[in-house]
């Protein structure tokens, strides 16, 4: 049996973990051979998103505003992710 992984990518309303929030979190859990599981949700930062993050990701205000805030989702992400290794291509940011 192949160890398993989960792959995880978050979409933020900038680069600054200090001031910025998730908008978009996505995770995959996989083996060396197929994709097991995925969890996909979408995040309301409690804000506005600025213009520039609207144009790089294309997630607009609209697709947030009816979206649970990151503190409704961190119990069940973490769920997900168990004692699974998680790579990406951003982890240290993510």
């Amino acid at each position: 049996m192949s160890p398993i992984y989960v792959a995880l990518d978050l979409e933020t309303t900038g680069l600054n973990s200090s001031k910025d929030e998730i908008i978009e979190v996505g995770a995959v859990r996989f083996d060396g051979e197929r994709e097991l599981d995925v969890f996909s949700s979408m995040v309301n930062p409690g804000r506005r998103i600025p213009p520039k993050i609207v144009d790089l990701t294309g997630i607009t205000d609209r697709d947030v505003v009816t979206a649970p805030p990151f503190s409704a989702l961190r119990s069940k992400l973490a769920q997900f992710v168990g004692d699974a290794p998680i790579v990406g291509h951003n982890v240290r940011f993510d």
